[in-house]
């Protein structure tokens, strides 16, 4: 079902003998219609259709217009000729719906208990709608008191674009976990910009262990998004990366994930996540040395040489390596003062464990890359550890909240971790400057609360919609014949540009419509004269045209 009045194109009608054809001036394309297409058309644009069945019933039945009206509903899934687009921002009296598409169910228990958490705070002020695979689909799920579930097929493609402009307001597609193979994946996630004509938000976490493909996913999904899309970060390094690989800026938008904060807060008294280590590790060293927490990447050997490397070299200080996982064979040989936290089944399900860890921290260090998790970062910060960031770049969004080391050596460098080291103890013998740090730290972890996080995304979203409405007049998706995405070669450095084929609908181009109804009615001859007219006298083009459909035996 499709409302009327519609919002439709620019078009010209035309008719050829007994033909009919409307021109998409906005789209470059045209349609064949029949009669009563082309009468519903000079009204739909002003009229209900209560008022178009009154005008047109003594020329065509009840039946025929009905018929027409699911063929204008078809223009609109496929933006053509009708812009299925609502007229201004949403109604403020009403929450925005949003809906996004998942693989499996958002629980605290999920593969990446991220989305779940940013899914749960917009709930707050959003109707959010969670496409699940059939096969994961379950009739409870109606019951759920935090989002609303529908059974989809796995792979909408155009069938379901109606469904979400008539429905939505805005689509998030997150970006997958395992990046893989890059073609795959970017291609699980660019349609989302043609299924659609509501503004598409695309997800993108730090914290990945193939960094190449990781940067050529982004760089796909950023060649092929519309001013009204948009791409959000989670964190501010993942942007300056993206700026040393690209000549120009990129106008990705950095929103962090939620904190849930009555969960992570300072303790009073940080002796009690010293005995939570001990007891779990089984050491009395925690006891005995300030405790310096570290933010692993996402490489288990790094992760494992790092550690041990300047527990060797700085036997006062015990440490917390926070790493996704190690494998046992490393776990057994390890410097006394040295422990790794990952988040495995050995550990339980306590929700209160991860702050009751943090907590036990005097200090962290932290190097930013796209290998590291921000979310961690976050957490921490809202716990009052004060906290060292070992990166290049300057982070201004992190103000006078954190210490920094400018280097551009990797963190498996050992000067750079001797530096590193220094830095820690120069920081831990400085009491006022770990009471600064610590008080900056959390107050900058409070701007990430949910209520925080929710306002920023539905801020984006009124944006999005106003820009979707400014261009929509000047922009379609389908203008372009191909999308030219970058493609980053991590072993020379460079970026080069590719190219996606973009969906192919039934309508022609205006020339090659033309040139089809010509050839039924005049010589070759007569038709490449009035072709390359058409074609504001370029022949070449118009031969061009021909030899095509010659070729195609039309």
């Amino acid at each position: 079902m499709i409302d009327f009045p519609v919002r439709l194109h620019e078009i010209e009608k035309f008719q050829i003998g007994d033909r009919n054809y409307v021109v998409d001036l906005d789209r470059n394309e045209v349609v064949c219609v029949d009669l009563v297409v082309w009468n519903v058309l000079e009204l739909c644009g002003s009229s209900s259709r209560e008022e178009i069945i009154r005008h047109l019933k003594k020329q065509h039945t009840e039946a025929e217009i009905f018929e027409t009206f699911e063929c204008i509903r078809d223009f609109a899934e496929s933006n053509l000729l009708v812009s299925k687009t609502v007229d201004g921002i949403p109604d403020a009296d009403r929450k925005l719906r949003l809906l996004t598409f998942l693989s499996q169910i958002p629980t605290s228990q999920s593969a990446d208990v991220r989305n779940s958490l940013l899914l749960e705070s917009l709930s707050q002020d959003m109707e959010v709608t969670v496409g699940l695979p059939k096969d994961q689909w379950n009739e409870a799920y109606h019951d759920d008191e935090v989002f609303q579930f529908m059974p989809i097929e796995t792979d909408l493609k155009r069938a379901r674009t109606y469904y979400i402009n008539a429905t939505y307001d805005v689509t998030i597609a997150f970006a997958p976990i395992d990046f893989g193979i890059l073609s795959e994946q970017a291609n699980g996630v660019i349609p989302f910009f043609s299924w659609n004509n509501v503004p598409t938000i695309v997800r993108v976490h730090s914290g990945v262990r193939d960094e190449a493909a990781f940067i050529n996913f982004v760089l796909a999904v950023y060649g092929a998004k519309r001013p009204f899309d948009a791409i959000v970060v989670d964190a501010p390094w993942l942007i300056h990366r993206f700026q040393e690989i690209l000549s120009s800026d990129v106008d990705f938008c950095v929103i962090p994930d939620p904190i849930d904060l009555e969960r992570f807060q300072p303790y009073q008294e940080k002796m009690i996540g010293k005995r939570c280590i001990s007891a779990i590790f089984d050491t009395q060293e925690v006891f005995q040395k300030p405790v310096v927490g570290i933010i692993a990447g996402e490489v288990p050997e790094v992760n494992y040489r790092v550690g041990k490397f300047i527990a060797q070299l700085c036997p006062e200080l015990f440490f917390v390596v926070f790493a996704p996982e190690l494998p046992d064979l490393y776990l057994n040989n390890l410097p006394s003062n040295l422990v790794f936290y990952t988040e495995t089944e050995q550990f339980g399900t306590d929700p209160h464990l991860l702050p009751m860890l943090f907590n036990a921290m005097d200090i962290c260090f932290f190097h930013a890359t796209l290998q590291s998790s921000s979310s961690l970062l976050f957490q921490i910060l809202a716990c009052g550890v004060p906290t060292l960031i070992g990166t290049s770049i300057a982070i201004p969004e992190f103000g006078s909240a954190c210490a920094f080391i400018n280097s551009k050596r990797r963190i498996t460098d050992r000067e750079y971790l001797k530096h590193v080291l220094e830095n820690l103890k120069q920081l831990l013998a400085d009491p006022s400057e770990m009471v600064r740090l610590s008080k900056e730290g959390q107050k900058l972890a409070e701007s990430f609360s949910t209520d925080a996080i929710s306002a920023q995304f539905i801020n984006l979203v009124h944006s999005l919609t106003q820009r979707r409405i400014e261009t929509e007049a000047t922009f379609t998706y389908s203008s372009f014949r191909n999308l030219f995405c970058y493609n980053y070669d991590s072993n020379h450095g460079t970026v080069r540009s590719r190219a996606f084929p973009s969906p192919r609908y039934s309508a022609e181009s205006i020339e090659v419509a033309l040139a089809k109804e010509f050839l039924q009615s005049h010589s070759h001859l007569q038709t490449e004269t009035l072709l390359t007219e058409i074609c504001d006298g370029d022949r070449e083009r118009a031969c061009h045209i021909l030899d095509s459909l010659s070729g195609s035996g039309l």
